[in-house]
């Protein structure tokens, strides 16, 4: 069963139905059906702008955790070569 509110939704087109989707989010700034298109491409630009920030911040996280996992490697490297010697198996160094 279809409610009556999301088939008037539904009925609605176009700038219409973004500004009604602005007014059920609470943004009253748009006083026109363009001010709430407005209003949500803002929106949408600050999202955009912020998400771009945070993959900066994690591309850069990423690099700096590259020599760690190097490092990482090495080390178990060498513990697995320190054990294959000490159990006399081929392959230690």
């Amino acid at each position: 069963m279809v409610s009556s509110e999301r088939c008037e939704h539904e009925n609605l087109m176009g700038a219409d139905a973004v500004a009604h989707s602005i007014d059920r989010l609470g943004i009253n700034n748009a006083t026109t059906s363009m001010g709430a298109i407005e209003v949500l491409a803002k929106e949408v630009k600050e999202g955009t702008e912020k998400l771009a920030n945070c993959l900066d911040s994690i591309e850069a996280i990423a690099a700096s955790l590259e020599p760690i996992g190097s490092a990482l490697h090495r080390i178990a490297d060498h513990l697995i070569n320190e054990s294959l010697k000490e159990k006399g198996e081929p392959g230690g160094r």
